[in-house]
């Protein structure tokens, strides 16, 4: 039997037109909408190895507030009124990701900006998302009827499948549950209970690899206020720097407070309030507070309790003598 395979193969390499031929195999299995689970060492074309490597991943990138996405979103509020579309808001596309709407890959950043009297009817999603408040002390936002006016650093939480809108109206044909069992029942942090802990705390050693980090969790269960995504603010102390973090989680940094810079992969990326910063799951990373006097504070988005849901979250760190070491 190896014989009669050994001659087939032989036979099959001598078949007039097998170029031909196997292109119209391939273009065959892919109208099927199947894929070819075989590598070939002399046809590049149709490698199946360099095509799974070659798929998109994101890569780590900076998008400025001040010199990008500020101007951008005061030109929209001029041209497009809520009667053009009710979602004005703007989304951060990773260019390693584009066109899909993703700032990592499983997560995105959008920035919106509201008129005064906007109002945004009541919709719902299927993602779980957040609002954080950058300027602007009369924000509102209404979730499962609750009305919720918000300011600079507030968080709100819009989690999945919940009624929520942008002017105070609730929909009174359906029951509202908080958290609708997917989240934490609490909708709104007070950036004021953010402030007072990271006062309590800021002469404490820290995490080399996080600084002070501060997570916010669900009231009852002490977990994430979703199952799949945690939110943390991250404070660099006047001149502090973290040592290298490399995890399967990705994450998306907001600097809330003050300026500094990240190394991502060996690539430095020079950041101030307001920005954003997308964090591949995979990369090496470090933050640095380059202000010996002022503390830096970031706004940070992770992946990481969906990760752990399959046991597939991972850390490492290098130690001072630039050892790896496993974190998680």
């Amino acid at each position: 039997m190896l014989a009669g395979k050994s001659g087939a193969a032989s036979a099959t390499r001598r078949l007039p037109n097998r170029e031909a031929a196997l292109e119209q195999l391939y273009s065959d299995i892919s109208a099927k909408n199947m894929f070819p689970f075989w590598a070939t060492s002399t046809d590049v074309a149709h490698d199946e190895i360099k095509q799974l490597m070659g798929t998109q991943k994101a890569v780590p990138h900076l998008w400025s507030y001040k010199g990008d996405i500020e101007p951008i979103l005061f030109r929209a509020a001029e041209l497009v009124t809520m009667d053009d579309s009710e979602r004005r808001s703007l989304i951060l596309v990773n260019p390693g990701l584009s066109p899909r709407r993703a700032t990592v890959s499983t997560m995105y950043t959008a920035y919106r900006l509201n008129d005064a009297n906007e109002v945004m009817p009541p919709h719902r999603h299927s993602p779980n998302a957040i609002r954080f408040g950058l300027t602007g002390k009369g924000n509102f936002t209404g979730v499962d009827g609750e009305d919720i006016t918000f300011g600079p650093g507030d968080m709100v939480l819009t989690p999945i499948d919940t009624w929520h809108n942008h002017g105070g109206l609730r929909p009174r044909f359906l029951q509202h549950h908080r958290g609708a069992g997917h989240s934490s029942p609490m909708y709104v942090y007070r950036w004021e209970m953010m402030q007072e802990l990271i006062e309590r705390f800021k002469d404490w050693d820290g995490d080399p690899y996080e600084a002070l980090s501060i997570e916010y969790v669900d009231p009852l269960t002490g977990g994430p206020v979703f199952k799949t995504m945690t939110f943390f603010v991250q404070v660099l102390r006047p001149g502090e720097k973290t040592l290298p973090v490399r995890q399967t989680a990705s994450l998306l940094v907001a600097p809330f407070e003050g300026q500094g810079h990240s190394i991502i992969d060996g690539k430095r990326f020079d950041w101030q309030a307001f920005d954003n910063l997308a964090v591949p799951g995979g990369s090496w990373f470090e933050h640095v507070n380059g202000d010996n006097r002022q503390p830096a504070i970031l706004f940070v988005a992770s992946d990481e309790p969906a990760l752990k849901c399959f046991h597939l979250f991972k850390k490492w760190g290098r130690d001072a003598a630039g050892s790896i070491v496993k974190i998680a």
